[in-house]
């Protein structure tokens, strides 16, 4: 273990490291994510110079800080007219994309490992979606256009709701011996639907405060704030925390829309109905405090994958690789041929797993299920695996020649476009 001093020093390295990693990105495609998961394998297993447990839950609390924050941040991003022309899109890329990986590896776990069904469909249902936490900030540092932004961006926030959701129904379905379709679908409606309403409604209740909030001193980080308020209160009442934040974030980043379209229709609407919209000094503010926060995020993600033997290692690997070629068929087959064939290409690498599937998979063996150790180490497996495929991918579609193979199976999609892989590698 570290002295106090040493993890100072380190944590100011860690920040200057992480600027650099992000620079770095600009010339060699690797995300940040990924050198910074690394840096928290070395201190953590592999040298054992920090533990996550040394933060306790005090370390818990602050990755879901981050995740709040990060839905917050990326929905003031996310423009109402690009998010009404992409939604059909991201729920049929969501809900296929999550069921051909939970049908994936279930079956695997199931026919070839012998795990119970409903436990293998679980594990399916724990690493199904894709990490909202990678993908943002990988997202922030790709070149595609508004709307495929967008619908990765909603995809893995839906499919963190979906994993959460049809795992916790699968693990009541294990211990009373019976599943309900039915109920585990309206639960999913009504944590989607439920959340989002209170979010739109948070939002608009807030903008109306915020001139007055503007006036008490140091009050910067007051909207940060409701976002933790609104967050725990719509956990606490069982909908999804993750969706109140994201659309909390959208509706203030379309404030001045919303204003817009109140004076079309009246004066005086737009008088009674007056809306404050966040200032450019407060969004710069928070993406500072994201980029820190995340730091942290993927330090702390590298340094809790505990990987004690081999076996979860292989399986983890497996079935991460499986899913690197799964995404692609998927995407072909529900992607509108109207879409970017660079956009499809993108989206075809991002596969990676996190703070969701984390969270879960210490699931099976606090409940005492059969394998429940073997189950969270493969997901942790899992986890590391798929965010270094997923790097590894952004990488060689950018550099390499394999973004002429990706762009002959997606030929039928948007234009065709000089492929990137030439002018990088002359």
């Amino acid at each position: 273990m570290l002295e106090l001093g040493a993890i100072l020093v380190f944590i100011g390295v860690l920040i200057f490291a992480s600027h650099g990693f992000a620079w770095l990105f600009g010339y060699t495609k690797i995300p940040d994510a990924l050198l910074l998961m690394i840096v928290g394998l070395i201190m953590g297993p592999v040298t054992g110079w920090l533990d996550p447990g040394f933060l306790g839950e005090a370390g818990e609390l602050a990755v879901m800080l981050v995740l709040v924050i990060l839905l917050f941040q990326s929905g003031l991003g996310l423009k109402w007219p690009v998010v009404r022309r992409a939604w059909q899109g991201t729920l049929r890329l969501s809900v296929a994309s999550f069921a051909a990986m939970v049908l994936m590896v279930g079956l695997i776990l199931w026919l070839i490992f012998e795990l119970d069904p409903v436990v293998a469909f679980m594990v399916g249902s724990i690493v199904g979606g894709t990490s909202s936490a990678v993908v943002i900030p990988l997202l922030r540092q790709l070149t595609i256009s508004e709307e495929s932004r967008v619908m990765l961006t909603l995809e893995s926030v839906f499919s963190d709701v979906l994993a959460i959701v049809i795992t916790f129904a699968l693990l009541e379905a294990y211990e009373v011996g019976s599943i309900n379709v039915g109920i585990i679908t309206l639960d999913v409606l009504v944590s989607f639907i439920g959340a989002a309403v209170i979010g739109v409604a948070a939002a608009l209740v807030w903008s109306r405060l915020l001139s007055t909030v503007r006036n008490m001193k140091n009050s910067i980080l007051t909207t940060p704030a409701m976002v933790f308020v609104l967050f725990g209160f719509v956990e606490a009442m069982g909908f999804s925390g993750p969706i109140a934040a994201l659309a909390f974030g959208i509706m203030m980043g379309n404030v001045s829309n919303l204003n817009n379209w109140l004076e079309q229709k009246s004066i005086f609407l737009r008088y009674v109905f007056w809306l404050t919209p966040l200032s450019k000094r407060e969004k710069i503010a928070f993406a500072e405090i994201v980029f820190l926060l995340q730091t942290f995020f993927f330090v702390f993600v590298g340094m809790a994958i505990q990987l004690e033997s081999w076996e979860p290692v292989v399986i983890g690997l497996s079935l991460a690789l499986l899913m690197m070629f799964l995404r692609p068929v998927v995407i072909r087959y529900v992607m509108p041929k109207t879409v970017p064939v660079h956009d499809v290409t993108v989206m075809a690498t991002v596969v990676p797993k996190g703070l969701a599937a984390a969270a879960l998979a210490a699931l099976p063996f606090q409940r005492g299920i059969t394998d429940g150790l073997l189950i969270q180490e493969t997901t942790y497996a899992i986890i590391l695996f798929s965010v270094t495929i997923t790097s590894l991918l952004i990488f060689a579609v950018h550099k390499t020649k394999l973004a002429n193979s990706y762009y002959r199976y997606f030929s039928k999609f948007g234009e065709e476009k000089v492929m990137p892989a030439g002018n990088d590698l002359d």
